[in-house]
């Protein structure tokens, strides 16, 4: 239904006035016209034509609105939703799933839309708005499908929720919370076994994803055991075909959990897979979850950390502890008098108390920080030499010092950008107790950003506690007091831990002794994708001046394992380069990249693994109780595949889903409609054409 009102925002008196000017301008035109050759008719016909266009547009001058009122009827939305995932095909009606069901859903798709406003869907590691019914996908988030249906149709009159899936996710968080938000019943329709058969599965592992080439790292592969109770298992653990672990035991329950602690040793630099396979004594119906691959990226070198220092100090204890729980530092203590000055070997060197009033060759110090491009870190102290400090340029100057020593607290600088800490590390340092700094004006060069801020007597000043950045062409960072012990004293009294100070020292030294690698083309491409990602390769080109460009084309030739090459052009975005490759097969994939700037040629080679997703492997049975729980909670039903027919009868024959009647009112100027004005228009028209005609000028 559709009705429609008039607004105007003065009296309708107006309309009156407007009446009566209208009125009086025809009257004068034809009434008081001395033509004879007006007959009464024409006369009377073309006043009322001059009147209604007068009054059209005096109405207009009174900047009326138009209110409009349509009543809607919604039909209640049933959304159906399929699991599309290839758990599906995994049980024993995968006959009846793959030839007789997708009949069965689409003739209740049918039947419901004669009642129901029916949207569909479907889902497996992502959600689309059709229902593909093949299967394939590799993962399923039965999560991300519940809170697409919230987010399409929030709001709107949502009669019903028909899920079908057999219950099992591997991605995203459990549906039954998301299920929640959707106020509508489910009635939910389970595909696959129900009755628990013999089998033991590898369900997951966790893992490093970065170890170092020679370790044994540590792994921990989680299993479960059906209807096994009493029998042995061996878990294999092999990498290239050859044997790295192996390890037996024994089901204890019929529904058996549990979590193996396992050893492997990193034996080849880059992407090394790793297959946990697991064997029973009893003979199982499924064994495509018994293997489960994971991958660790290996690498085969540490950064080298020096802390050369001038005395033993607990200072520097507290920094080789904070260090060695990294395993990605090699750390070396040494003291002065004993260092040979070549600072090459190292990423980083890190001087505590130097230069050292009780040192006397500071001359070969001084030269050897000079000859090298090491990184280094400075850790001020009681015994440092401030003058010989100044003349080092480390970024940070400490004018008018007379060798006083004042207690400095720890102030996070919440302005640092250069990388970042945990929000508990930085509520920790609040509670630390003070550094021993000198006291004096401390100046900060354009180069170096200051991480923890001095506070003194309870007031935060801008000078810096510590501080890192660039200086003379190479990483520096400087450290303005001594007492560091004390902090991780006081951390490890608070939290029985040293996490907060061992993040500190860590992420100082990470930002130190990384060097930056400046190349002109660069190719990001990540080493490892999973079946079904979209394989999307960065590029970046630049000029001599290290900026980066995007005027000329950079290529990339893909080559596989049976040496077919595939040739794109990357795509220019912004100022930089993409391509996205699509859907890759599983297997090893070389690359190179190509692009030429300022006549001069550049590559970048590597390469990359697509691996097998083998989670929708690993199902054993239908999860019934998660498929029950969706519809009790919600005040609906489960069915089965086989009983859809039942479920399409009880909502056919539904009377407890009306229909929502809704107004939707509008209010707009009634200028904004055109056919009045051409209307208007016409109606001159026609006067006019008959004026002409009878012969009236």
């Amino acid at each position: 239904m559709f009705l429609f009102q008039f607004l105007i925002s003065t009296s309708w008196w107006f309309l009156l006035l407007c009446a009566v000017v209208a009125f009086a301008g025809a009257y004068v035109l034809y009434y008081f016209s001395t033509d004879d050759a007006q007959t009464p008719l024409l006369k009377k016909t073309l006043s009322v034509l001059r009147f209604v266009v007068l009054f059209g547009i005096a109405f207009y001058l009174l900047q009326p609105l138009i209110k409009t009122l349509q009543r809607n009827v919604q039909k209640p939305i049933v959304v159906v939703v399929q699991d599309n995932s290839a758990s599906l095909l995994k049980y024993t009606d995968s006959n009846y799933v793959r030839t007789i069901y997708p009949a069965k859903i689409n003739e209740l798709i049918n039947a419901l839309s004669a009642k129901y406003d029916v949207k569909t869907m479907s889902f497996g590691a992502s959600t689309t708005d059709n229902l593909p019914l093949n299967f394939t996908q590799k993962r399923t988030n039965i999560s991300a499908a519940l809170k697409d249906i919230d987010t399409k149709y929030s709001g709107l009159n949502i009669g019903a929720v028909i899920l079908a899936s057999d219950g099992n996710y591997n991605a995203g968080a459990n549906p039954l919370q998301q299920a929640g938000v959707i106020k509508a019943p489910f009635y939910t329709v389970l595909i696959g076994d129900t009755l628990s058969k013999v089998d033991v599965a590898i369900t997951n592992v966790t893992h490093n994803s970065t170890v170092y080439l020679g370790n044994n790292f540590p792994f921990q592969a989680q299993l479960n055991a059906l209807q096994l109770r009493g029998s042995s298992a061996t878990i294999t653990v092999s990498s290239n075909g050859v044997t790295v672990a192996q390890q037996s035991l024994k089901v204890a329950s019929n529904d058996y959990y549990t979590t193996i602690n396992l050893l492997a040793k990193a034996t080849k630099v880059g992407k090394q897979a790793f297959d946990v396979v697991i064997k029973s004594s009893k003979n199982e119906t499924n064994t495509t979850n018994n293997t489960f691959t994971f991958y660790v990226d290996v690498i085969d070198s540490r950064q080298k950390i020096l802390l050369l220092a001038a005395q033993p100090h607990p200072d520097v204890a507290a920094l080789q502890q904070a260090l060695s729980s990294n395993e990605a530092y090699e750390v070396t203590v040494k003291m002065v008098d004993k260092f040979d000055y070549n600072f090459n070997p190292y990423n980083l060197v890190v001087l505590h108390q130097l230069p050292s009033a009780t040192f006397s060759n500071m001359d070969g110090l001084v030269k050897g920080i000079a000859a090298s491009t090491t990184s280094l870190l400075y850790v001020i102290g009681a015994q440092t030499q401030m003058n010989n400090f100044s003349k080092l340029n480390t970024g940070v100057l400490l004018m008018q010092n007379r060798n006083l020593v004042q207690e400095t607290e720890p102030v996070y600088n919440s302005d640092f950008a250069q990388f970042t800490l945990d929000a508990s590390t930085k509520e920790e340092l609040q509670n630390w107790p003070p550094l021993n700094a000198f006291f004096g004006t401390y100046q900060v060069s354009a180069d170096m950003n200051v991480l923890i801020k001095q506070a003194i007597n309870n007031v935060t000043t801008n000078y810096p506690l510590i501080a890192v950045g660039q200086s003379q062409g190479k990483k520096t960072g400087v450290i303005v007091g001594e007492g560091l012990w004390r902090w991780r004293m006081a951390n490890y009294k608070a939290k029985e831990n040293t996490l907060a100070f061992d993040e500190i020292i860590n992420k100082v030294v990470q930002f130190l002794a990384v060097k930056e690698q400046k190349e002109n083309f660069k190719v990001i491409c990540p080493q490892l994708f999973f079946e079904g990602d979209a394989i999307i390769i960065d590029a970046e080109l630049y000029n001599n001046a290290f900026e980066l460009i995007n005027d000329n084309d950079v290529s990339l030739q893909v080559t596989d394992i049976a040496q077919k090459k595939y040739n794109y052009t990357f795509s220019k975005n912004d100022k930089s380069y993409t391509t996205n490759l699509g859907q890759y097969a599983p297997g090893n994939y070389n690359y190179v990249a190509s692009a030429t700037y300022n006549n001069k040629a550049y590559s970048s080679k590597g390469s990359f693994k697509v691996a097998t997703i083998n989670a929708e492997d690993n199902v054993i049975n239908a999860n019934t109780a998660l498929m029950n729980q969706l519809a009790t909670q919600s005040g609906g039903r489960m069915y089965t595949a086989q009983t859809i027919s039942a479920l399409k009868d009880l909502l056919i024959n539904q009377k407890e889903l009306p229909s929502v009647s809704y107004s939707e009112r509008t209010i707009d100027d009634f200028i904004n409609y055109k056919w009045p004005c051409f209307l208007l228009i016409l109606l001159l028209a026609i006067e006019w054409f008959v004026r002409k005609r009878n012969g009236l000028y």
